[in-house]
């Protein structure tokens, strides 16, 4: 039996790679751990009380004890966040311990804390495996997959989409990684080298799923342009572009983040009123001026029309959700058969009774796929490793179905014209 610890097992997006993996896989005894001890013994009850499940609770904070938990375990997969702040201590913890460890995180600074641990884990032989999900994660796989069909890769992108996922209150580390993506500076990969730009603000249309069709994007703070430049250093350039759906919700996170940056409101106020507003409560004065602020401002600089914005508005005040919209897109520039070409896949269907039904649903599954890969590779070459640097797009593909996302839901591989730099 391989012995898997999850920590933060009670998490929207970890509790699904629970779900899936005590499903599909047999030969596999986990220990579920959360400071949440109530939500946990739900989760538990909903398992079916499963003989091969066993429960914990941790303080991330309390060193020994996590090691101690951690000790014999195949692999520790970390599903708390957000990982800016919870990634050191578990790392360390599985440093001691010897553990292998897997996150789900989307944040810059937890990826770069695992890369500059990347030589302790090899002399540790531990694997720190870190964005294994959808964007970080799928997207960093048809990353590979498309730079090894080009002769030279120069460019890539990535882009992603979220919809609404329905009346579900969203956790608290989703919404602080929201709200850092929409403020002040992030990272980018231009013109072979990094260089800061302002988060949120670079934009681009980009088509996903037919059902969604060309939406608007920006270029926002994730993983991927730190991760793919470490691994491919002779790219030229490496773009993330995010948004969400519907598009004034966009403007609603600038405003809420703009403000949160210059200091008007502090991060925990501004996540209490996105709260307060998925459970129809009214949000602080405050929170409400900075978010229509950055409506408006979207509205004024054509990104959204005035009827999408007045049916966003009502859709807030009556409590309406829209169907779940989303999916990713990744593509990659350079030379083949001596012409300069650009490739892309992305998803080609959402929604309920698709594969991406959820972006929650579709990373939770990812999760599982990665975390099956990574219990494959007991006993090779310990190192920190983002997926385009360890996992062969094929076998992802075939271990990704086993959860339920098939290779037909992320498309074909399609020769596209080259997008331009956004606006």
């Amino acid at each position: 039996m391989r012995r898997i610890v999850v920590v933060g097992a009670a998490g929207q997006m970890i509790s699904i790679t629970v779900r899936a993996m005590l499903d599909v896989d047999a030969d596999i005894e986990m220990v579920l751990a959360d400071v949440a001890s109530d939500r946990l013994g739900l989760l538990v009850d909903e398992l079916g009380r499963p003989a091969n499940v066993a429960t914990a609770t941790v303080d991330l904070h309390d060193r020994p004890n996590l090691v101690r938990m951690l000790a014999g375990a195949d692999l520790v997969m970390n599903g708390t966040g957000p990982c800016v702040d919870t990634a050191p201590p578990v790392i360390e913890a599985c440093l001691a311990a010897r553990a292998s460890y897997l996150d789900l995180g989307d944040d810059i600074p937890g990826a770069q804390y695992a890369l500059a641990a990347s030589r302790r884990a090899r002399e540790a032989g531990v694997g720190l495996y870190v964005g294994c999900g959808v964007s970080p994660g799928i997207t960093n796989v048809l990353v590979r997959e498309l730079v090894e069909l080009l002769d030279a890769a120069e460019a890539v992108e990535v882009a992603f989409l979220v919809g609404d996922e329905g009346p579900h209150p969203l956790g608290r580390a989703v919404l602080k990684h929201a709200l850092r993506m929409a403020a002040g500076e992030t990272l980018s990969w231009w013109e072979g080298g990094p260089v800061a730009i302002p988060s949120f603000r670079i934009r681009e249309r980009v088509l996903f799923a037919p059902a969604v069709g060309e939406v608007t994007v920006y270029e926002v703070a994730h993983p991927e342009v730190v991760t793919i430049p470490h691994f491919y250093p002779w790219l030229r350039s490496v773009r993330v572009l995010g948004g969400m759906y519907p598009q004034a919700t966009n403007g609603l996170l600038q405003g809420l983040g703009a403000a949160t940056a210059d200091g008007s409101v502090t991060v925990d106020e501004a996540v209490d009123f996105l709260q307060a507003l998925t459970a129809r409560r009214a949000g602080s004065a405050t929170a409400w001026r900075a978010a229509l602020t950055g409506v408006l401002a979207q509205w004024w600089r054509g990104e959204n029309t005035l009827a999408d914005l007045l049916g966003f508005l009502v859709d807030g005040v009556l409590g309406r959700h829209r169907p779940f919209v989303g999916g990713v897109v990744a593509r990659a520039t350079g030379m083949r058969d001596g012409q300069r070409v650009t490739l892309e896949r992305r998803t080609v269907a959402c929604g309920p009774g698709t594969p991406v039904d959820s972006m929650a649903g579709a990373t939770g599954r990812a999760a599982a796929a990665f975390a099956s890969l990574a219990l494959a590779r007991r006993g090779a070459p310990g190192g920190a490793f983002a997926p385009e640097a360890w996992v062969e797009p094929q076998a992802f593909h075939r271990a990704l179905a086993r959860y339920g996302i098939t290779p037909d839901a992320l498309g074909p591989v399609r020769e596209v014209a080259a997008a331009a730099r956004g606006a």
